[in-house]
């Protein structure tokens, strides 16, 4: 028979909390370590069977590990950043050489967009090279824009100063003269 501390009842050794008072009995480290059943528990225990013996089965807790990267796809995200930036640098530089490295700067920005989308596809979310590659494909999305108008009013404009040379009743002008004023 147990006695209960708060109240002074006595109750059976099988209850966990007095019947007077509501009080929860404590449970003792030797009954826990032995096996031995001091009541049965509030919430039954998966897999519970038999009189005396309690069966348990413990569920398997799964804890998050943190992201493993592979160095791999690290690397390709700092190659798209790289790439990006030095396609978007070239692409804004170009309004200064005549869009001569607007071509140079079309090509590295469209190798940064395929380096970015392969890093960022295969990268799980929240890992720490995701938001790399993410900036290297923003920054040669960027680079391709600015280059291909840039490319593009480069070769209009020469092909529309070859046209205006070679229909004038002058056809034997110089053309460096024509073309000095670019450098």
């Amino acid at each position: 028979m147990k006695t209960c501390t708060n109240c002074g009842a006595s109750m059976p050794d099988d209850v966990t909390s007095c019947t007077a008072c509501g009080s929860v009995f404590a449970v003792s480290k030797a009954s826990r370590g032995t096996g031995k059943k001091n009541g049965p528990p509030k919430d039954q225990p998966v897999g519970q069977s038999g009189n005396d013996s309690t069966t348990v089965v413990y569920q398997p807790v799964y804890i998050q590990q943190p992201a493993q990267i592979d160095p791999d796809l690290k690397s390709k995200a700092i190659t798209a950043l790289i790439l990006g930036l030095v396609g978007l640098l070239l692409s804004i530089g170009a309004w200064y050489t005549y869009g001569i490295s607007a071509i140079l700067g079309l090509i590295l920005s469209i190798i940064g967009i395929v380096f970015g989308v392969k890093a960022r596809n295969r990268m799980p979310l929240g890992a720490s090279g995701r938001g790399m590659a993410t900036a290297g494909m923003v920054c040669a999305i960027i680079g391709t824009v600015i280059s291909g108008i840039v490319a593009l009013l480069a070769t209009c404009l020469v092909a529309g100063l070859c046209a205006m040379c070679s229909t004038s009743p002058y056809s034997n002008i110089d053309y460096t003269v024509i073309f000095s004023f670019l450098s």
